[in-house]
């Protein structure tokens, strides 16, 4: 998966770019938005190369609204070009089954099993 995103091209930007697990929020309908809020570098940018099921499998989704997901999050980013970054790692946070790996190491995590699913013998 691939943000792209407006970022300012200065020292605090350089810096943020080499940690990890960068908070940030994701919402999800029909297109896939990352945000960066205060006091990070405010931006907003969209993912190409993602598919809403592999996401679903992932992180619960939400009951109505306008967005499938809309999860604080983690992401993990390297620039692979001006203002496009691939996403290294990737985690949404559910209030109630903790943090969901999207991406670990460049890969898709991972399927989850959460407590609503049709499993019988989900061994947590």
């Amino acid at each position: 998966m691939i943000l792209s995103i407006n970022l300012p091209d200065n020292l605090v930007t350089a810096l943020l770019l080499q940690q990890r697990n960068i908070p940030c929020v994701c919402r999800v309908s029909t297109i896939f938005e990352v945000s960066f809020q205060a006091p990070l570098p405010e931006a907003v940018g969209t993912v190409d190369g993602w598919d809403r099921k592999q996401i679903d499998d992932r992180a619960q989704a939400a009951a109505g609204g306008k967005y499938i997901h809309y999860a604080p999050s983690q992401i993990t980013l390297k620039m692979v070009a001006p203002n496009q970054y691939h996403i290294n790692d990737l985690a949404f946070f559910n209030r109630t089954v903790g943090w969901c790996p999207i991406i670990v190491d460049g890969k898709l995590a991972e399927a989850g099993l959460f407590w609503d699913d049709d499993e019988e013998d989900i061994d947590r």
